[in-house]
Order: structure tokens, then C-alpha cells, then sequence
């Protein structure tokens, strides 16, 4: 996985530097043409060396786009994995204060309630979609919902392992996302192996509706919030 706000900084540097180049190529095409070449027949010697300038104007503009693609989709990101992070500092407490012996089993209901609301709302921002309609969390399969639930309590990642990247340069490339397995699925579990932090959730709510301490669950989130926190 990436840092997100760690790429982002590197690339907003290295969108500084296309479009530096970017305005060089241009004014380097405009020194060469005076403005006095309209047509490639009215000065064949001349139009060889503009050709080749337009050409790499012609990509950096590409690289540009590429460029504010690839910021909109790491911002989104940032914004998106920040907001999990806040919903798991919250699920954190919910546990602590499920975990006080001194609650009724109506109270662990009322914060089993609560952790349900929060499951789902993190069920949204696992498939959160780009200003394209293209989901963020799914690697390169991005027309499909990454994460579904059924039946009840089973979560399920649909998307695949890959990263995706775009060219922001002649030979500069940019990640652009995370696979959601790696973000949301293979967290490491108390249990011994991994867990998704769904079913973290899930399990926290099941025991407190049953009116059950759930200690290792704490320590379940603080995995997760680490999960999170190293993307």
C-alpha cells in the first residue's frame, strides 16, 4: 500500500515540473517559428523542427491531465480514509465503553445499535466512487462495487489486487489508489490470521446484542486504525 498524503506531496512536486517543462516546450516552439510558419509547404526546413516541439507539447498537455486526474483521485482518497479513520476512533470508544461492566444489557444493545449505523456507514466509504463513477477501492476494477454483504455478516471484496497508476511524465508514473483488500480486508486479527475490519465491527455488535464482554475487540480496532493509518 501507499502513504496517500506522502505521494500526494511528491506528486504535487512533480506536476510543478511538467508543467515547467510544458511552458519551456512552447516557448521553445515559439522562438523557433517567429509565428511565420503557416503552412508545412511554405517552409519545409522550419516545419521539421516545429513538428517534433508540438509533439511534446502535445503530451505534456497530456501529462497535465493526467496529472489533475490523479490529484482529484489521491485527494479523494485522503479525504475518504480520513473519514474511516474518525468512524474507527469512534467504533474504538463504542467498545471501551461497551467492555464497562457496569452496563445493562440494554445499554450494550443501544451501543450494538450504534456500531451497526457505523458498519454501514463504512460499507459506503469502502465504495466510494471518483467524479468518473469509477470506484476507488476496487484496483483496476473499477466498474464493480468492491464490497458486499451477503448474507448478513459476510463481506465480501469483489475488486482485484492491482494498483493503478498514470503517467504524469516521459518517464514518471503515479499510483493513483489502493486495492480495498489490502485497506479494509487483510487486517490482522487477534484470532490469528486476518479479519476485515467489517467483521471486526460486526463480531463487537453480535456480542454486546448478546449482552457479552468483547476485550480482544479493542485491540482488533487498534489494528485496523494501524491498517488504515499506513495506507
Amino acid at each position: 500500500m501507499m502513504r496517500v498524503s506522502t505521494t500526494l506531496m511528491q506528486f504535487r512536486a512533480t506536476n510543478a515540473i511538467v508543467e515547467r517543462e510544458s511552458a519551456l516546450s512552447k516557448t521553445q516552439m515559439q522562438i523557433a517559428t517567429g509565428r511565420r510558419i503557416l503552412s508545412p509547404s511554405e517552409d519545409p526546413v522550419g516545419t521539421t523542427q516545429v513538428f517534433p516541439l508540438n509533439e511534446v507539447i502535445e503530451r505534456n498537455k497530456q501529462y497535465i491531465k493526467n496529472s489533475s486526474t490523479a490529484e482529484s483521485r489521491l485527494s479523494l482518497e485522503e479525504k475518504t480514509l480520513s473519514s474511516v479513520t474518525n468512524l474507527l476512533q469512534r467504533v474504538n470508544e463504542l467498545a471501551v465503553q461497551g467492555n464497562n461492566d457496569t452496563n445493562s444489557l440494554e445499554d450494550r444493545n443501544a451501543i450494538a445499535q450504534e456500531l451497526r449505523q457505523h458498519l454501514q456507514t463504512l460499507m459506503g466509504f469502502a465504495n466510494t466512487k471518483d467524479a468518473n463513477g469509477e470506484f476507488i477501492f476496487a484496483g483496476h476494477a473499477v466498474t464493480t462495487q468492491p464490497f458486499v454483504e451477503a448474507p448478513a455478516g459476510t463481506f465480501t471484496y469483489q475488486g482485484d489486487n492491482g494498483q493503478r497508476s498514470v503517467q504524469i511524465g516521459e518517464s514518471r508514473y503515479v499510483a493513483v489508489g489502493d486495492a480495498g483488500d489490502d485497506v479494509f480486508m487483510n487486517v490482522p486479527f487477534s484470532g490469528g490470521g486476518n479479519q476485515s475490519i467489517f467483521e471486526t465491527i460486526d463480531a463487537l455488535a453480535t456480542d454486546f446484542e448478546a449482552g457479552n464482554f468483547s476485550p480482544n475487540a479493542i485491540t482488533d480496532i487498534h489494528s485496523a486504525l494501524d491498517n488504515v493509518l499506513t495506507v
